[in-house]
């Protein structure tokens, strides 16, 4: 069973084979006051069990209540060697962050009443793979996504138009996963820049445009 939880409140969400348990019996009690900090699932629950028919494409939303205050949010994943799981952030129907769950981990979060989060699943890819960025040109971040099929170490830096190196984006061990990362180009100059991922012997390069 997985874990993820703040302020002294664990969730666990996981999958099971039988479907005949009472939830019921997980049920946290009624929501606080509005100014008091609270981390529970939408059901009430802090419990989320999914049968492995729907286990697919997962998508468990956490409700979060913090009064516009830093939180310490914390998690122990017991990765499958087929599954990852990511923590994402939304406003509206637009993704603010996303974060690979990587067993023990945690990330400092500041719930605004606008946002919301999600712990996505999905298959691990199969192959190595560096993507364009989005936006594309942009100014002056643009997001960087790549796939990696197996834990390894990835360098991710970033070079100008001669081929000087500029900033190294990522440069440590990672897990297998889909992995997004963010460019902050502050401080550089309009033009042409390339970004260059290298994972074990996986080595690619693309072009992206800085417009001021």
């Amino acid at each position: 069973m997985n874990e993820i939880g703040s302020v002294g409140t664990k969730l666990y969400f996981g999958t099971i084979r039988e479907k005949e348990i009472d939830l019921d019996q997980f049920s946290l009690p009624p929501l606080p006051p509005d100014d008091m900090i609270d981390v529970r699932f939408p059901s009430g629950r802090f419990v989320e069990l999914l049968s492995d028919d729907n286990f697919e494409n997962v998508r468990i939303p956490i409700s979060i209540r913090g009064n516009n205050i830093d939180l310490q949010l914390s998690w122990n994943i017991k990765q499958t060697s087929e599954r990852s799981f990511i923590l994402v952030e939304w406003e509206g129907d637009r993704i603010i962050s996303k974060q690979a769950m990587n067993q023990t981990g945690s990330r400092l979060i500041k719930p605004n009443g606008k946002n919301e989060f999600t712990i996505e699943s999905e298959e691990l890819p199969k192959q190595f793979a560096l993507h364009q960025n989005y936006p594309n040109p942009f100014n002056p971040q643009t997001r960087i996504d790549y796939s990696l099929p197996e834990a390894t170490y990835v360098k991710l830096v970033i070079y100008d138009l001669i081929g000087r190196e500029v900033i190294k984006v990522v440069d440590e061990y990672q897990e297998a996963g889909y992995k997004s990362v963010t460019f902050d180009a502050s401080g550089l100059t309009s033009g042409v820049y390339y970004y260059r991922l290298q994972a074990g012997t996986f080595t690619d390069v693309k072009k992206m445009i800085l417009v001021r």
